[in-house]
């Protein structure tokens, strides 16, 4: 059985309802901006520069 909506719960925009959607859509979000740019990195068309070289992040 549902409840119905108190008013204070009305007055919440629906996607800051429960605390997951906003995370879920940061998520996704985070996920597309990070695909697309690694497609134009391994593309060649944005340059990223590491700090000192590629290889130094894994040898410490």
């Amino acid at each position: 059985m549902m409840s119905e909506l108190s008013e204070h719960e009305k007055a919440i925009i629906p996607l800051f309802r429960q605390a997951f959607r906003p995370l879920f859509l940061f998520g996704a979000s985070f996920s597309v901006i990070a695909m697309l740019l690694w497609g134009l990195i391994i593309s060649g068309h944005l340059n990223f520069a590491f700090v000192g070289n590629s290889l130094f992040w894994h040898s410490q």
